[in-house]
């Protein structure tokens, strides 16, 4: 007899593979079930604000629930984040994520001023990112 797999079933599976793995790509103490949950039972997806401040070399990352025509504050995923700035070293996406958007972070990096920012390399991650229009002409 057959019968269609649980989803819980397949997020175990996945947790087997990564605990083999040298390097886990989830956070300490999070498991697959707890990121796909997030992803596959609520609505809408995460709109990420990126604001940057120039003077400290800081990057800041606000996270909001873009749900049709709306935003709305209540709703957080778990969201796995990748960048790269005009004078870093390339990052290889398939190492897994740089560092996780559990809700409003700041995110300390030395960016000098006349460098670009880019979240979310090759468009990896299911984001979208709300940059500066200094920091998409600085892209171009």
């Amino acid at each position: 007899m057959m019968s269609n797999i649980k989803p819980s079933d397949f997020f175990v599976a996945l947790d087997d593979v990564n605990n083999q793995l040298e390097k886990s790509h989830l956070p300490h103490g999070v498991s697959f079930k707890d990121v796909a949950v997030q992803w596959t039972e609520q609505a809408g997806f995460p709109l990420v604000t990126v604001i940057r401040n120039y003077d400290s070399g800081t990057v800041r990352l606000r996270q909001e629930r873009f749900c049709g025509w709306r935003l709305t504050n209540s709703t957080r995923w778990l969201i796995p984040l990748t960048w790269t700035t005009a004078s870093s070293s390339p990052v290889n996406v398939t190492d897994g994520p740089q560092d996780w958007l559990r809700s409003d972070k700041t995110i300390a990096l030395n960016i000098r001023a006349g460098d670009w920012f880019l979240l979310n390399i090759n468009a990896t991650g299911n984001i979208t990112a709300r940059e500066s229009i200094f920091e998409v002409d600085k892209l171009q």
